[in-house]
This record gives C-alpha cells, sequence and structure tokens, in this order.
C-alpha cells in the first residue's frame, strides 16, 4: 500500500493538472452562480479565481510513411474498413463525426465531404445523432483516390440496402 502510495506521488507529484483545474473551477462557479441567482450568497467568490491557462497541444498528424503503410495494409480488408479508415486519416474527422456522414453530405462533383453531424452513445439513450463536437460544419476536400473509395463504397451499400428490402 505504501508503494502503490509512493507511485501515484511520484507520477503526478501531488498535483493536478491544468485541464482539472479548469474543470473543477467551472463546475464550482456554476454552482455559486446558482446560488448567487438564489440570493443564498451575495456575490459569486469564484469569479475573484484566477483559474490556470491551458496550452493547445498541436494535433499528432500521421507521417506519409505511416500512411503509406496503413493503406498498403488496408488492401485485403473489406472495402468498408478500407473506406472508413482512409476517410479518418484524410479528414482528420472525430469517429462519431464519420459515423454521422450521410450521402447527402458527400459532393461527388467537388471532391468533399460536409462534416455537420456527430453519431453518439448513451447507455440511456442509445445511439443519437447530434451537431459537431464544435458545433460548426466544415466542408473537406478529398482526393482522388477518396472519392473513389466512396463511390465503390457507395456502389456496395445500394447494394446491400436493395437486398435487405427486396427480402
Amino acid at each position: 500500500e505504501e508503494l502503490a502510495q509512493d507511485k501515484i506521488n511520484l507520477k503526478t507529484g501531488g498535483k493536478l493538472s491544468n485541464k482539472t483545474i479548469m474543470e473543477h473551477h467551472r463546475f464550482i462557479s456554476t454552482v455559486m452562480t446558482q446560488a448567487e441567482k438564489e440570493m443564498l450568497i451575495p456575490y459569486n467568490p469564484s469569479h475573484k479565481a484566477t483559474p490556470p491557462k491551458l496550452k493547445r497541444t498541436e494535433a499528432n498528424h500521421f507521417q506519409i510513411d505511416e500512411v503509406e503503410r496503413i493503406t498498403k495494409c488496408l488492401e485485403g480488408e473489406p472495402l468498408k474498413w478500407r473506406t472508413m479508415t482512409t476517410l479518418l486519416m484524410l479528414t482528420g474527422c472525430r469517429r462519431g463525426e464519420l459515423m454521422g456522414l450521410k450521402w447527402s453530405s458527400v459532393d461527388f462533383k467537388n471532391h468533399q465531404i460536409k462534416i455537420e453531424n456527430n453519431l453518439l452513445y448513451s447507455a440511456e439513450r442509445g445511439i443519437y445523432e447530434e451537431t459537431t463536437k464544435t458545433g460548426k460544419t466544415r466542408m473537406v476536400k478529398l482526393p482522388q483516390e477518396a472519392i473513389n473509395l466512396l463511390s465503390q463504397y457507395k456502389a456496395w451499400y445500394e447494394k446491400q440496402r436493395k437486398r435487405k428490402i427486396g427480402r
């Protein structure tokens, strides 16, 4: 037990991360704002605190050799997985955003997709759709190879859909 405690202290140094402090500050501020509105306290003391600044970390991108290696590994995989993995690599979209794509979001002519939905899951609601995490719609250009892959996938998808309807 003592060794486990030492490991925890060595790992964190007994300090909370700036992100954790910010989350706690936001929560406390929200509670205090509500207490102020209900006139339980004369003012919100959390407004006097100075929370730490959060550092934006730069996105971790795949290198060209990594993309080539992944693409080569995908060659023998089913079309569905090749398409999804390729889109994730090329667009930088989140998994939920990829799952929220509709065929109406794909502009084959102009080689772009519109990312505007996010597919989410919770035990209470099941699978549901919302706007993107940022709430913004964005257009992402795609290379011809990705458009070709999407065209193949759409043809496969339509074939599967017709097969299910025909049952």
